[in-house]
């Protein structure tokens, strides 16, 4: 069902680990905006098809048992915004799979996509995920939380992978975004303006800090994160473990 709304629907893609954080910064951070990041419930990358272990992990989470409900959510509450803010989204890889079904559900929804270097992703994503020690989300089926949201590269070894996606969704972003930028481009005055002009955003405000949310970091997005209630909250870490708190 198509959804009308008076504001603008922006949706950020990107792989991860390339300045997704800072671009939902940088768009809340304008006046009458609400954009998040990562906004929960997190979507499946396998929209129609989630396989059991994702869907137990939905509906322990998040009490949403099929990826075409969390979807549905998420428009309603875009739309119930859209009516309230001048400037509506959210950030999070995760949504490209979905792009087409929010084009026919908001079509005048503008999609920015995000990309940083191949080789400088990698090793990002490679430290992100713990290296040899940690979990390879791109082959890793029966697997709980982030790996749901990732594709999956069936016996393709851990950087192998990496690479794959990398691969994969920069060809996505060229076919899917109405707007391509890298993330470099985020502390650049000058692609600043031309990102606003292309949302048609006349008074803006700019912001140059680059956030990466890593250890000792996590109060970096504060302001764009939100629960499945769309509350926002913010992380901390106390005594090595992260716990939530008001944003």
């Amino acid at each position: 069902m198509e959804a009308t709304a008076t504001g603008q629907l922006v949706i950020g893609i990107g792989t991860g680990r390339c300045g997704t954080v800072s671009l939902a910064q940088l768009l809340n951070a304008q006046p009458d905006a609400r954009v998040t990041h990562e906004s929960e419930p997190w979507l499946p990358w396998r929209k129609e098809h989630a396989s059991a272990s994702e869907r137990a992990f939905m509906k322990r989470t998040w009490g949403i048992f099929d990826p075409v409900d969390v979807y549905a959510q998420k428009v309603q509450r875009f739309a119930e915004r859209l009516d309230e803010y001048s400037l509506v989204g959210d950030v999070a890889f995760f949504w490209l799979p979905y792009v087409d079904a929010l084009r026919v559900d908001f079509p005048d929804v503008k999609v920015v996509g995000l990309w940083r270097d191949k080789e400088s992703y990698i090793e990002s994503a490679w430290r992100k995920t713990g290296g040899d020690q940690g979990p390879n989300f791109w082959d890793c089926p029966l697997c709980e939380s982030w790996s749901l949201t990732f594709p999956q590269y069936r016996g393709v070894p851990k950087r192998d992978a990496i690479e794959m996606y990398w691969e994969d969704y920069r060809r996505w972003i060229d076919c899917n975004a109405d707007y391509v930028m890298r993330m470099d481009d985020l502390n650049d005055e000058t692609k600043q303006d031309d990102l606003f002009n292309f949302l048609g955003i006349d008074s803006h405000v700019h912001q140059f800090e680059r956030f990466n949310v890593g250890p000792g970091d996590y109060a970096a997005a504060n302001g764009v994160r939100e629960d499945k209630d769309g509350v926002a909250f913010n992380l901390f870490k106390v005594g090595g473990t992260l716990v939530r708190g008001e944003a």
